[in-house]
């Protein structure tokens, strides 16, 4: 019946380009028991490039991107998504120069008091003595 066997479907071929549309992040702080998970980022506009030439037309190459972007847990990245991640890490690195300042402050004050709890007694011992 099937001599040649099954003939694949066309967009079969381009499973492996879509593969290259999956970006993995990293850890991305959340953790299941003691294990951390990875965040996959779906580049959409990949995937349904790569869906269009390989013979999907548009709306086709969008409905298999959606439902892929569903499968990976919806982690889809979009044109905000490096805006945001430099927003956040900018707010971040405020936060830390504010910690910073404060603890150089800290550390300053704790130098002074040493310094005059070393100097006190060597006077008080300076004018008894002379």
């Amino acid at each position: 019946m099937f001599a040649e066997g099954p003939r694949p479907f066309a967009g079969v071929q381009s499973l492996a380009r879509l593969a290259g549309c999956l970006v993995a992040l990293g850890e991305c702080g959340q953790s299941v028991g003691d294990a951390p998970v990875a965040t996959l980022a779906f580049d959409t506009h990949k995937a349904v490039k790569a869906l269009c030439d390989a013979g999907f037309d548009a709306s086709q190459a969008e409905a298999v991107t959606e439902q892929i972007g569903i499968a990976i847990g919806e982690d889809l990245a979009t044109q905000d998504d490096p805006v945001r991640v430099r927003d956040d890490l900018r707010a971040e690195m405020k936060s830390l120069r504010a910690d910073m300042e404060k603890l150089e402050l800290r550390m300053t004050n704790k130098l002074y008091a040493a310094v005059a709890a070393g100097v006190g007694p060597v006077k008080a011992l300076d004018f008894l003595i002379g």
